[in-house]
């Protein structure tokens, strides 16, 4: 067999990168370092739960951030249920319901 294919051979013949790839990789690299979840106070807490009720109890769109390690999403939607024993709300997004846990929940803030 060829020298090349034994071992680690087959990546010791590529070990070259060019600089767009190197510069692409570190990139990527920063991009994943995660993030830790914010611990929300005593006032903040009060404020989701009064913007999550309203958006229940009016029917009114409610934007809301969800934590994630790499990058924090929004979802935009109406509440339709509060399951307390559950920790989670339910999303209606146009045709989808979903349920959201609200751990996940890190702001809130009504759609314009």
């Amino acid at each position: 067999m060829s020298k090349k294919l034994e071992g680690n051979g087959l990546f010791e013949s590529s070990r070259m990168m060019l600089p767009e790839h190197k510069e692409a990789f570190l990139h990527h690299q920063e991009r994943i370092i995660k993030q830790e979840r914010p611990k929300l106070d005593t006032q903040e807490l009060e404020y989701l739960s009064m913007m999550i009720a309203h958006s229940m109890q009016e029917q009114a769109p409610i934007v809301l951030t969800l934590f994630d390690e790499i990058e924090n999403k929004q979802v935009t939607g109406t509440i339709i249920q509060i399951d307390p024993a559950r920790r989670a709300v339910r999303l209606q997004q146009s045709e989808e319901k979903r349920w959201i846990p609200a751990a996940d929940i890190i702001q809130a803030s009504s759609q314009r």
